[in-house]
């Protein structure tokens, strides 16, 4: 259920998976036509990726990185962890990122 707000995103499928051995909601998507990934981990989990778990807990309110051509944005909703994953622009995802409703 933690999913973009934002106009333009919809979604076209959801699994359940492991990343690194961590059990994680993987959806695809599309904003704006764009594939986007959408990866839901528990907090918890966060342990077993320290380099984002440093950066939350120093206070940023959405953590942005780019692997290769792809821009990755994540942040704290509640008791999970939201990423997502495109070939946008870093603000594009940004704005993806922080319309995940905080409840819900």
């Amino acid at each position: 259920a933690k999913r973009p707000a934002l106009s333009g995103f919809r979604t076209e499928g959801s699994r359940l998976c492991h990343l690194s051995g961590v059990p994680a909601a993987w959806t695809l998507g599309r904003y704006r036509d764009v594939p986007v990934s959408l990866i839901v981990l528990k907090r918890a989990e966060l342990e077993h990726f320290p380099e984002f778990q440093q950066r939350l807990a120093a206070g940023e309110a959405v953590v942005c990185s780019r692997r290769g051509r792809f821009h990755f944005a994540a942040r704290l909703v509640g008791d999970h962890v939201v990423c997502v994953m495109a070939p946008i622009s870093m603000q594009g995802l940004e704005a993806l990122v922080k319309s995940v409703p905080a409840s819900g």
